[in-house]
């Protein structure tokens, strides 16, 4: 069962004039084919008008005397000429309220028009008395008899009436206000019958003078939109006087005030017939300032003694134009942030309201709560009367979209549901306008198409609608100002909810699935976000990103590649508990800087597929599976240590990958951006080629592991312990390494150990180090040459002061990990603050004298970029970045 509730949030611009000396009796309308004209060959038609619908004080004078009288058409007919037409006029005191049926008579009033009534258009149809009529007495009413006394077929005519009269509280219940005949013989006073009804013809009364221009309204008038250059407005006027205006009779003064200000002038620039109506175009007009900008309209026009309808006020609201970026619309805000604005685009109201409590109805009685916060906006397709094919737009301000940098895209949060009573297929379509909103432009939407439909069959039936989150590509806007707007379509089944839009920089590439026909591919430098350069190909299906920061030698330098081969990589030897076997990943990356290697240290992300992944290891499975008595070997991410890696016997044996050195993925959430996976790598010094590995024997695929490597500060030094899982046959060097830049390492300190001293933790103690930072490394070499680092450790060699090294991951998913080294141990607290600075989150923690790894706990933060902020009791404070997806 459907129930009333309607949200109603619409903006409207109001034109308004009066006209002095005039009267519209439109009240209780109705439609009539017998009045006016009647339907038959001839017609007589009498009709009351109360003097408070006429208006006390008009026509009291020969200056004020009604020379003009109109009728509304509502449907014309064949015939729209009717000659013979007659207009009587008289006073009848105020208690005559009603007519009866019977004769009707000519005496007592005044023939004010002899000749054609022309019917030819929808609307005031007008008569121009030949004897003005002057009322005598302000409260007597106003009696009009017209008759048709020449015969024409009125066959097909509708007149728009009004019924009774303004003292009936209902049309229904209503005066005989009027009498009419309408028949095959033409009416004579004092002989032909008129039959009593309540439907009186709509009347227009007015005193027209020679020179009268009067405002009517403003066209092509600018919506909610914003401005760059000056504007041209066109004001509509129309002649109500007896006499042309002529080319720049009729001068019209425009003042805007407020958000913007400024006075114009123009002129009539083509004659305006009486009767007709013109325009005049004001141009330059600065309406660039955000806010709402009052407009007044006045007309100055030689001999129009009517001032009373030559003025006019309007208001225009300019939107602001957002060029800060992400930015987020999550109705959280009074007032909104971005998204402002709704229209009606069909049907008689529009659907799109904030929901600020939990959504349900009889049909839907799980309740759809907002994706984030309390509030959401709501497209309500459900409630009241039928609203199907109705659709309502919910638009924004504008965005200047960069006309560099990566492409930018929209996400936003959608609600679907199963409701089992309510299939219907209610619509939501995302649009762009680049016109200032006079046309909108429907958007496909990522891997979906042109829309998204509320209902959704795979859910479970009747359950708590579920959000998804979707994304719109707006790199063709670059450098381009739009507005977007999301248009609800109603099949009158359920509500849907919209929540969390965000315009920001993507990735250069929208799509999941990435490139799959083998071939090496060239990538060239796309776009630059947050840090991150961003390299792809043509298709924009191969990605490589690379976070350079003060690198830019290197940066120029590079060429970077992706290489897609047919399958994995797999070499193997031997049978059974012998087999030994490698297996490399089939897609892989190399960069080439052309020796000119990075100073400082670099962050890689390598975007692939998880399935890809997942083959690698399952062809390590299946032939470990096939080999009884093999060992499955650990698996790991990895690059070489210096030139290019190809998946071919020069590169990979049986036994390992060689010259590799072992990569950490610190995205170990598994995040993706625009659903694109990716492992991002921390911390090179050097470039290289690599991909993922897994292998079966009894050595490792790379190098040996590293358990931990961690570094505090004690009373004799810099203290660094480790733990190394090594394999049976091992003999391991384990080379501690130090540096003053992060890239320059020197050794501290060496020994070699075989597998069963690796079963014990290693530490060594540097009694004389650098003064600042200190960064440390272990680098554990094989037997075999193959060698891996740790990740790096930094030191503080000051008596006070810290450092934020990193958080990873970043973007991040779910929690990260904040890297922090300090000079002493202490007491230290880490605020989480939004884009617009308010702390959503805060932690105490102790932090000893040395490296430190922090949990951060995002779990619960929405998505979004997010301040970190590390302070101490010595009233130091550093910060770093973190994106939440």
């Amino acid at each position: 069962m459907k129930k009333n509730l309607l949200f109603i949030a619409l903006v409207f611009i109001l034109n308004s004039f009066a006209i002095a000396q005039s009267s519209s009796i439109t009240v209780w309308p109705g439609t009539s084919g017998n009045i006016v004209t009647g339907l038959s060959s001839f017609n007589a038609n009498e009709a009351i008008y109360l003097s408070s619908e006429v208006g006390s004080t008009n026509f009291l004078t020969a200056g004020t005397a009604i020379n003009r009288i109109g009728f509304n058409l509502a449907t014309v007919a064949a015939v729209t000429s009717f000659a013979g037409y007659n207009i009587y006029l008289k006073e009848v005191p105020a208690s005559t309220t009603d007519m009866a049926s019977g004769i009707y008579s000519t005496t007592g009033y005044t023939l004010v028009y002899s000749g054609t009534l022309v019917a030819n258009a929808v609307g005031w149809n007008y008569v121009n008395l030949t004897t003005p009529f002057v009322r005598t007495v302000g409260s007597d009413n106003v009696q009009i008899l017209l008759e048709r006394t020449t015969a024409a077929s009125g066959t097909g005519i509708l007149w728009n009436a009004s019924i009774g009269n303004a003292n009936d509280a209902l049309a229904t219940t209503t005066h005989l206000t009027s009498r009419r005949f309408s028949g095959t013989s033409a009416p004579v006073s004092g002989t032909t019958n008129l039959v009593g009804s309540g439907f009186r013809p709509m009347v227009y009364f007015a005193h027209q003078i020679p020179n009268d221009a009067a405002y009517v309204g403003f066209s092509n008038f600018p919506t909610f939109s914003c401005h760059a250059t000056t504007q041209s407005i066109t004001t509509t006027i129309t002649n109500r006087g007896t006499s042309t205006i002529n080319i720049g009779d009729a001068t019209l003064t425009l003042t805007v005030t407020t958000a913007n200000t400024g006075t114009y002038t123009a002129s009539n620039t083509t004659a305006i017939a009486p009767g007709a109506t013109g325009t005049v175009t004001f141009t330059g007009i600065n309406l660039n300032n955000a806010g709402t900008s009052n407009f007044s309209v006045s007309i100055s026009l030689a001999g129009d003694t009517n001032t009373s309808d030559n003025n006019g006020t309007t208001s225009v609201i300019t939107t602001p134009t957002i060029s800060t970026f992400p930015s987020l619309e999550d109705v959280e805000t009074t007032g909104l942030n971005s998204f402002k604005w709704v229209s009606t685009i069909s049907g008689t109201r529009q659907l799109w309201g904030i929901r600020s409590t939990a959504y349900t109805n009889t049909d839907q009685t799980a309740a759809l709560n907002a994706h984030s916060g309390t509030k959401f906006m709501l497209f309500d397709s459900y409630s009241g009367a039928s609203s199907s094919g109705f659709s309502s737009k919910y638009f924004s301000d504008c965005f200047a979209i960069p006309a560099t940098g990566c492409p930018y895209q929209v996400s936003f949060w959608m609600s679907h549901d199963n409701t089992t009573t309510l299939p219907e297929l209610d619509s939501m379509y995302v649009s762009v306008s680049v016109d200032k909103g006079i046309t909108w432009v429907r958007k496909n939407i990522l891997n979906i198409g042109a829309g998204l439909q509320r209902h959704d069959a795979t859910l479970t039936a009747n359950a708590a609608p579920i959000w998804s989150k979707n994304i719109v590509d707006l790199s063709a806007y670059a450098g381009q100002t739009i507005q977007i707007g999301f248009e609800g379509v109603s099949k009158y089944g359920n509500a849907f909810g919209l929540d969390d839009i965000t315009i920001e920089e993507g990735l250069p590439t929208n799509n999941v699935a990435l490139e799959t026909v083998v071939n090496t591919y060239t990538l060239t430098n796309n776009c630059e976000d947050l840090g991150w350069t961003y390299y792809n190909d043509a298709s924009n299906k191969n990605v490589l990103a690379v976070e350079w920061g003060s690198n830019t030698a290197s940066k120029a330098a590079a060429t970077a590649t992706l290489t897609y081969d047919a399958t994995d990589y797999a070499t193997t030897t031997g049978s059974g508990a012998t087999a030994k076997g490698t297996f490399t990943m089939k897609r892989y990356w190399n960069i080439d800087v052309a020796g000119v290697q990075p100073t400082t240290p670099v962050n890689v992300r390598f975007f692939y597929n998880a399935a890809e992944k997942t083959a690698t290891d399952a062809a390590a499975i299946a032939f470990q599976a096939t080999n009884t008595g093999s060992i499955l070997e650990p698996s790991s991410w990895f690059k070489t240590t210096s030139g290019s890696f190809v998946g071919d016997a020069a590169h990979v044996n049986s036994d390992l990958v060689l010259n590799a050195i072992p990569l950490t993925d610190a995205n170990t959430g598994a995040a993706t951006i625009n659903g694109v996976l990716y492992a991002q790598f921390n911390g090179l010094t050097s470039f290289s080629g690599g991909t993922y590995a897994s292998g079966v024997g009894p050595t490792t695929v790379l190098p040996v592991g590293i358990e931990f490597f961690r570094g505090s500060k004690s009373s004799f030094g810099n203290y660094l312990n480790w733990k190394v899982n090594a394999i049976s046959s091992s003999i391991l060097l384990l080379v501690l390494e130090r540096s003053t830049d992060g890239i320059n390492f020197k050794t501290v300190y060496d020994e070699t150990a075989t597998s069963t001293r690796c079963l014990q933790d290693f530490s060594y103690t540097d009694a004389n180090p650098f003064a600042g930072k200190n960064y440390y490394r272990l680098k554990v070499i094989e037997t075999n040459g193959s060698l891996r680092y740790s990740t790096i450790v930094v030191l503080l060699n000051n008596e006070k002061g810290f450092e934020l090294i990193n958080v990873t991951p970043n973007p991040s998913k779910g929690n990260a990990v904040l890297a922090l080294t300090s000079a002493k141990a202490g007491k230290y607290i880490i605020t989480v603050a939004d884009i617009v600075g308010k702390i959503v989150a805060t932690q105490t923690i102790n932090v000893i004298a040395g490296y430190n790894s922090i949990d951060l706990l995002f779990q619960n933060i929405n998505a979004g970029t997010y301040t970190i902020t590390a302070s101490n009791d010595d009233g130091e404070r550093k910060t770093t970045r973190l994106v939440k997806y």
